[in-house]
Order: structure tokens, then C-alpha cells, then sequence
């Protein structure tokens, strides 16, 4: 269980929050407690049959930047160790970076920005500029054609990001902005946006969101074109439109799966070519691995060591390719267990010529459909519809 103060917690909050998350703490302030899992209490059933708990899942909660962790037997205490901005890093991270303030536009007067801590801006970024922050990034105005923001925290635009597909946001935590157009984004979080979202390509390691539901014009809340990939789900007023056939949605897959899976195949064959330099050097392929280090043992200590090295080092790699097959294994294995639990959720109408993929399950709608969730069947191959 952990307890955010309310400075932390309001980085999970509501567009209209925006405001508010940008605050400041002080020195040596204590930012959040993490409570350790604990087992749960022994029970009976309706039978009056003893049943064992089971014992809770501790989760992960790491300091990034600037955070100080004291550990208590129960609990682990989080203070700050410099006076500056507080944020949630992703879903288990805490950071505290130092503020950069920018009184109007990133524009040809301030230039490019690249900052260790988070940058405020109180204008808009003007078409063509970059900000790198290894914090947050707030914008209080618009972000413009061809301008990048990378933050190593949460991005958070009080209006919206223009854009000619040169445009592109990227962030290590959560992305909030009023509306997206014509943009890329890439967020290993959530993706919050009131107003729209239009032909963009959207890529989440959470949810993307289009919340606004009291709104009284038609297109808030709307996906209309572009590709959206979410981890978990994407949950909308509408999606696709009249006017915008080539409308994607895409749940329950990592988008960062291909670049992981090939990362892996990559350190494999390292491993591989490694292992067959040493095997040959040891002549292993000759000869029975006892044989021959019964023949080492025999020699001089000298002349032994060249040979211990090559076994060390060929345990070492053995060892490696170990680890580096159960990482891709663990990977699969997370891909498939994705699907169960990813949705897509219409509040008002999904379009006709929308393509929705949930896992493996694969749809076009020839229809619109209204008030409806999607999830992957029991086969795996076939979306399921449920009305609301």
C-alpha cells in the first residue's frame, strides 16, 4: 500500500489538475510512505473448512531522481533531497527535479532547452524548437508543428500539440494535453486528452483516455484517424467519424515488444558466438569436458591458468544466456497474459471502417455501434461485443 502526499498523487489527475502539478517541496521533505505486503489472516468457508491467504504481492516503487529511502521495518519512508518539483514516474517510480521556468514562448529568444530537472513554460513552444528534460515538462500554451519534447517524467499541455506527423511528444511518465492533432506520441503511462485526438499515432504503455463526458459538443472525447497502441486500454466518447475512415485501435499489445524481443535475440547471439570462440579455444568438441581437466590439472600452475580463464569465462557466458533466455521467455509470456485484460470502451458510437485489434483478435467494423466495451473471446481470433 502506498501513501502519496497529495503534490504526488495529483500526477494521475484530471486535465483541469494541470495546474496543480507543478508544486514544490522542501529539503529533507517527507514525499511518500511505501507499506510493506503482508500476509493475509487465516479463514474459514461456508463449510467451516480452514482456508490459507495468500500472501500479498509487494509492489515496486523506485527512486528516480533526488529521493532519499529509509527503510523501517513495516515501511519505507521517502524524503527529498533537494527543494524542487515532485512527480510519479511512470506507475512505480518517485522523482524530485529541480525547475526551469520559462516566462513566455520557446522560440528563437530562449532556443533549444535541454535540462537535468523539469521545465515550465508559461507560453507555447513555436514550431521547430526541442525541450529535453529529464523531470516534467509543462507548457502552459500550444506545442507547434515540428517542435519535440522528451521529458524523462510527465508531459502536461494546457492547450494543445499541432502538428504535421513531425511533431512529437515523448515521455517516461503520463501525457495530458486539451487535444493532438496530426502528431506522435509515445508515452510508457497513460495518454489523457479532453477535447480530441486526430490523425496521430499514439503509442502507450498504459491507457489512452479521451474523458469528457459532459461535455455538448460532439467531438470531445473522439478518435478520429491515426493509429492508437495501448498496453491496457483505450477508452473514448467516439471513435473514427464520417470523414475519417482509417481510424486504428490497438489493445493489449506492448508497442515496445519487437524492439525488446529483438534486443534479447541480439544478447543471444552475442552469447552464442562467445560460447563457440570458447568451446573451440578449449577444444571441447574433442574431447570429454572431465578428460580434459584431469589433462589441466597435470600441468604447471602457469600453464593452467590460460584454461581456467576460458572455463570461468565460458560459465559466465553460460550463465548470461541463461538469464537473457528466461528475460524472453518472462517477455512472452507477458505478451499473452496482455490481452485478458485489455478493453476498449465506447461511450458513444464506434464508427464503421474502424480496425480493432484486442491481442491476436483481429475486426473491422461495417457498422456504427453504440455504449460498447471490447475484449478479446475465449478463442483468442474473435472480438467480443458487450452493450452498456
Amino acid at each position: 500500500m502506498l501513501e502519496y502526499k497529495e503534490i504526488a498523487r495529483k500526477s494521475k489527475a484530471t486535465l483541469e489538475d494541470v495546474d496543480d502539478l507543478v508544486k514544490t517541496v522542501k529539503k529533507n521533505q517527507l514525499i511518500a510512505v511505501k507499506h510493506f505486503a503482508i500476509d493475509g489472516k487465516t479463514g474459514m468457508d461456508l463449510k467451516g473448512n480452514t482456508t490459507s491467504a495468500e500472501k500479498g504481492d509487494d509492489k515496486n516503487f523506485t527512486p528516480v531522481n533526488n529521493v532519499n529511502v529509509v527503510l523501517q521495518k513495516t515501511k519505507s519512508l521517502y524524503y527529498s533531497t533537494i527543494e524542487g518539483c515532485v512527480a510519479l514516474v511512470g506507475d512505480s517510480g518517485i522523482s524530485v527535479n529541480q525547475v526551469y521556468n520559462v516566462s513566455g514562448n520557446v522560440d528563437f529568444k530562449t532556443g533549444n532547452i535541454d535540462f537535468s530537472g523539469s521545465v515550465d513554460i508559461k507560453g507555447s513552444v513555436v514550431s521547430g524548437f526541442k525541450i529535453k528534460a529529464e523531470g516534467d515538462i509543462n507548457v502552459g500554451g500550444v506545442v507547434n508543428q515540428g517542435a519535440e519534447l522528451i521529458a524523462g517524467g510527465n508531459i502536461n499541455i494546457h492547450q494543445g500539440v499541432l502538428g504535421r506527423e513531425n511533431t512529437k511528444l515523448i515521455a517516461k511518465g503520463s501525457i495530458f494535453a486539451q487535444y493532438i492533432q496530426n502528431s506522435i506520441i509515445e508515452s510508457k503511462s497513460d495518454v489523457v486528452v479532453k477535447d480530441y485526438i486526430m490523425g496521430s499515432l499514439i503509442k502507450s504503455g498504459g491507457s489512452v483516455i479521451t474523458p469528457d463526458k459532459e461535455s455538448k459538443t460532439r467531438s470531445k472525447g473522439s478518435i478520429m484517424g491515426g493509429e492508437i497502441i495501448a498496453k491496457k486500454s483505450v477508452i473514448a466518447n467516439s471513435i473514427g467519424s464520417e470523414y475519417t475512415p482509417n481510424t486504428k485501435i490497438i489493445v493489449g499489445v506492448d508497442y515496445e515488444f519487437d524492439k525488446k524481443f529483438k534486443n534479447f535475440q541480439k544478447y543471444l547471439e552475442y552469447c552464442e558466438i562467445q560460447i563457440s570462440k570458447l568451446e573451440k579455444s578449449l577444444k571441447l568438441g574433442l574431447q570429454n569436458m572431465s578428460i580434459l581437466m584431469e589433462k589441466i590439472k597435470k600441468l604447471p600452475p602457469e600453464k593452467q591458468k590460460p584454461f581456467l580463464n576460458s572455463f570461468k569465462k565460458l560459465n559466465e557466458t553460460n550463465l548470461l544466456k541463461k538469464r537473457i533466455l528466461e528475460k524472453r521467455d518472462k517477455l512472452i509470456k507477458e505478451a499473452d497474459f496482455l490481452a485478458k485484460d485489455a478493453s476498449i470502451t465506447v461511450h458513444n458510437d464506434i464508427f464503421d471502417r474502424v480496425f480493432i485489434q484486442v491481442g491476436e483478435a483481429k475486426y473491422k467494423t461495417e457498422n456504427s455501434i453504440s455504449k460498447v466495451k471490447i475484449k478479446q473471446g475465449k478463442n483468442k481470433k474473435e472480438v467480443e461485443f458487450e452493450s452498456f
